[in-house]
């Protein structure tokens, strides 16, 4: 028997907490699991028994509340992270499979923000053993598997014993620790270019762009929502024909709209020399000829800049051709349909 201010805990994570109906993670799999990895620092946590079902779970949490050695639950990045107390290879191997693991149930959870939670402490691990000897979080675009022959001093690498065993380099890519290869730089480069002091977009840019032209469209795209995550058309920036790099919403493919020679509005033009071979990826991430409304964008509360200055030439052209005098508050527009080019109405709204 310990006191329970000796002792750390993850807190009440049943299913008073996810609710039966969520198809939440089994978090009792995972406190197994963690219970049968060799050399587990079982005495310095709640036992995984202390979990198995919601009333015993509300005791041990009254008991624990305030108090424990971290002064309340500790996250599920701590949990994982005693793992890998004794620093060898074998112990951060076990702990890379749970976390993976877990990874995995996380994305079957209907509870979006329950998701986001965990996913962030999981990831939040310091489980990796990389080539020196201390460990890493699993960062995406700067952790990676050395691949044979590669010298750089930009990135970490992950132990190469580690890497060798059974099942462990699946398990990396779970968690995203990948291959250094052209997929790899891509990564990584996308990393830098999410970082406040990394390079700046007309460096980085380049660089990214170069990059994808060496691998497959549907593998670019594929690292391109993994990484940045979001809406593409905001997150990934292309050259426009007067020198800028600019979000792909801020900008169209040559034609109907802004001529394919930059004649004019080269600020608005996709730059077709710099993106020559890029037309697949371009419309894959969102790159249109005519401005578009995206359903994402409006679902989420988000207009384009095209959007929003169409709004309010809309609202003075149809206060002008009014015979009484109109509030512009009162004046409501209608969004373009969602599958056509933008058009739409005014009307006056009561």
């Amino acid at each position: 028997m310990r006191r329970p201010a000796d002792l750390r805990w993850i807190g009440e994570i049943t299913k008073k907490q996810i609710g039966e109906d969520r198809r939440g993670p089994d978090h009792n799999e995972w406190l197994e699991a963690w219970a049968a990895v060799p050399g587990a620092p079982m005495g310095d946590w709640v036992h995984p028994d202390a979990y198995k079902n919601q009333e015993l779970a509300v005791k041990v949490s009254r008991l624990m509340d305030g108090v424990g050695a971290d002064g309340g639950a500790s996250t599920l990045g701590k949990w994982l992270e005693a793992l890998v107390l004794e620093g060898s290879v074998e112990a951060s191997a076990a702990a890379i499979v749970l976390a993976a693991r877990m990874v995995r149930d996380v994305k079957g959870s209907s509870d979006a923000a329950l998701a986001t939670k965990l996913n962030g402490e999981i990831r939040s691990a310091r489980i990796i053993r990389l080539e020196d000897g201390t460990f890493s979080q699993t960062v995406r675009g700067k952790v990676f598997v050395r691949a044979e022959g590669q010298q750089r001093l930009d990135v970490l690498f992950v132990d190469p014993v580690l890497a060798a065993m059974d099942g462990v380099s699946k398990n990396l890519q779970e968690l995203g620790v990948v291959l250094m290869d052209q997929s790899g730089e891509l990564r990584k480069l996308l990393h830098e270019a999410g970082q406040p002091n990394g390079r700046r977009r007309e460096v980085i840019w380049p660089l990214i762009w170069s990059t994808m032209r060496t691998i497959p469209t549907d593998t670019s795209l594929q690292i391109l929502k993994e990484d940045l995550g979001g809406e593409l058309t905001e997150t990934v920036h292309v050259k426009t024909a007067a020198g800028q790099w600019a979000p792909v919403r801020s900008a169209f493919l040559g034609g109907r709209l802004v001529p394919q020679d930059g004649s004019r509005d080269g600020a608005f033009l996709i730059d077709p020399r710099e993106h020559a071979q890029d037309d697949e990826l371009l419309k894959e991430v969102g790159a249109v000829e005519l401005p578009r409304s995206r359903a994402s964008g409006f679902a989420a509360g988000r207009t384009e800049r095209w959007y929003v200055e169409w709004v309010s030439s809309a609202k003075s052209l149809f206060l002008q051709n009014q015979t009484s005098k109109i509030s512009p508050d009162k004046v409501e527009v209608e969004a373009p349909t969602l599958s056509s080019p933008a058009l739409g109405s005014g009307r006056r709204h009561e």
